[in-house]
């Protein structure tokens, strides 16, 4: 992959998913299928809008199944794997990528699934 004067981007898609109990354990959240698609794929969706081409994706819960998914061009992108033999956190995933993010000057982050957006204040 070459890196210069191109958006690299990151997807955090390595955590358990233990807060969807028996759901988490079988899918690999980055999986669980929304509208049709898997969440992983609006992530991917976005950093192609946004200009990325290349996108390194940090893996560990369900990395066969993610791997096996996402092909090796998800999305059209060019991607690298990360994976994790334990889970190394948010941090400890962006630092174990640490060198394919050095590898250009730009980088787009796309981070965990599932989360809710923060509450906008009332009237705004």
């Amino acid at each position: 992959m070459n890196g210069q004067g191109g958006v690299r981007g990151f997807i955090l898609a390595a955590g358990r998913g233990v807060r969807m109990g028996p759901l988490g354990q079988r899918v690999p959240k980055p999986l669980w299928p929304l509208g049709g698609l898997p969440l992983i794929g609006f992530a991917l969706h976005k950093l192609r809008l946004a200009g990325v081409r290349e996108v390194g994706i940090n893996l560990h819960h369900g990395a066969e199944a993610i791997r096996a998914a996402l092909g090796d061009r998800p999305s059209g992108l060019a991607a690298r794997f990360f994976f994790e033999p334990e889970i190394l956190g948010t941090a400890g995933g962006i630092k174990n990528a640490e060198g394919f993010l050095r590898e250009t000057r730009r980088a787009a982050c796309a981070a965990s699934f599932g989360r809710r957006p923060p509450a906008r204040p009332r009237g705004a």
